[in-house]
């Protein structure tokens, strides 16, 4: 259950989840949730953490229906993802020095494994990670090996990347999931994690209208500072933060624009019922997507 709608009047004294400081945090209401605030590092957090099963967030209708956040219709944008995961391979592939095939890449949070796709193509060895039976079923039937969880995973540092794209602001330890991560990655391996930026001129112009504010799906906010203050906690070093860019459909944009504007859902809609809208993909054209890249000391 979701805790009753309130507004803080205290300002608890919390340890921030990205910089890692004891601090008396500012609370940011979201409907019957609230965030709350590291006036350090500005990245922001679900507090009281959601008492859900990951797994049952993640089910069918978050990757077809666009709950909480979720996707309109994730496997008819096939081709869109399978282009974001080019990119995101060929950033890999020059963090490590260039082409080439023998790499080993863990993909946490792989969806159904369209990034495992594209690396496995490369001649790479391919692992995924899927907390959503949904989609694990989805990457399992292409041939490739996904757990549920890193915790399922050998401790055996032997990858030579690890990938969180677009799914570190949604675990509710991301220091305990990295540290996981660090574990398994060769030193001098590369990490590298695609998020949203809660400081960037978008988050701060929409503010309470920001399309990542998303409880309990979404549990972190991250500023560009307390993510890299993430990653050098744990044992990376070289930790660099920029902005990014990636593909999405038409469709998408219409669903959020959709949730976030009650009025035009009943236009939105009509403009998903037209495939040859809603499938359309276009760069994404605004600064609040960053990659982090980090590597393993």
């Amino acid at each position: 259950m979701s805790p009753s709608r309130h507004e803080p009047r205290s300002t608890p004294e919390l340890r921030c989840p990205a910089c890692g400081d004891l601090v008396p945090t500012t609370p940011l209401p979201a409907g019957d949730w609230t965030y709350v605030v590291c006036p350090r590092c500005a990245s922001a957090w679900l507090h009281p953490l959601p008492d859900i099963d990951p797994a049952t967030l993640y089910d069918a209708p978050y990757f077809e229906g666009g709950v909480d956040g979720g996707y309109d219709d994730y496997v008819a944008d096939a081709e869109l993802h399978r282009r974001n995961a080019a990119e995101r391979l060929a950033r890999l592939q020059q963090r490590l020095g260039g082409g080439g095939s023998g790499f080993r890449l863990l993909d946490v949070g792989c969806a159904h494994g369209y990034l495992l796709d594209e690396a496995a193509a490369a001649d790479w060895d391919v692992t995924g990670v899927e907390v959503s039976a949904h989609a694990r079923a989805a990457a399992q039937e292409r041939g490739h090996h996904v757990v549920a969880s890193l915790d399922d995973m050998p401790h055996h540092a032997d990858y030579d990347a690890v990938g969180f794209f677009q799914v570190l602001e949604h675990l509710a330890d991301p220091g305990h999931a990295l540290s996981a991560a660090a574990s398994r990655l060769r030193r001098g391996g590369v990490l590298m994690v695609e998020t949203w930026d809660r400081t960037s001129r978008t988050a701060t112009l929409f503010r309470g209208g920001w399309q990542q504010i998303n409880p309990p799906t979404v549990v972190h906010l991250f500023s560009k500072v307390g993510l890299r203050r993430l990653l050098l906690r744990d044992a990376f070093t070289r930790v660099e933060v920029h902005r990014t860019s990636k593909l999405v459909s038409l469709g998408l944009v219409t669903s959020v624009v959709a949730h976030r504007l009650g009025p035009l859902e009943g236009p939105a809609r009509r403009v998903l019922e037209r495939p040859s809208f809603a499938r359309r993909a276009v760069r994404y054209p605004l600064d609040d997507l960053v990659t982090a890249t980090a590597i393993r000391s």
